[in-house]
């Protein structure tokens, strides 16, 4: 795995989710900080423009196409949540973020023409997956679009 992806594991284990926002098209943005306890604001967003699923052992409890009434109370469930590991496929660029609750959320990338998902940091730092599958890497400056 490259220096990307390794990045993005190290950074997000052991964060915790503060916040969700679920974008219409399914986009599911997680707002994560460091210290293990709420505190906006977001230190870092999590987006997941691909599809997804949250399941608990192996059970499917919600899906991105699923109907926001039926997703948005087991999306509130990932408040407070701390990701305990994090796997990202050498291959397909697929992301499953563990929860210590032991929900899992699982993101399947399934396009090759946009961004799949990303890891935003409040210093203007961005690492995720995009076109073709390629990890990248920017540094955003004040100057560009904020990052949400």
């Amino acid at each position: 795995m490259n220096s990307i992806m390794n990045t993005v594991t190290s950074y997000l284990v052991g964060r915790t989710c503060q916040d969700f926002r679920l974008i219409e098209d399914g986009t599911l943005i997680l707002y994560l900080d460091g210290s293990g306890a709420y505190q906006p604001p977001a230190e870092a967003c999590f987006w997941i423009n691909c599809a997804w699923r949250v399941r608990q052992d192996e059970q499917i409890l919600i899906g991105s196409l699923d109907d926001p009434v039926r997703i948005l109370p087991i999306l509130k469930s990932l408040i407070k949540e701390i990701i305990s590991g994090v796997q990202i496929d050498n291959h397909t660029r697929d992301v499953t973020l563990s929860c210590h609750s032991g929900l899992l959320i699982e993101s399947f990338c399934y396009m090759t023409d946009g961004e799949n998902w990303e890891l935003r940091k409040s210093d203007g730092c961005r690492y995720g997956v995009g076109a073709d599958l390629k990890p990248f890497e920017l540094r955003m400056t004040s100057t560009d679009s904020n990052g949400e």
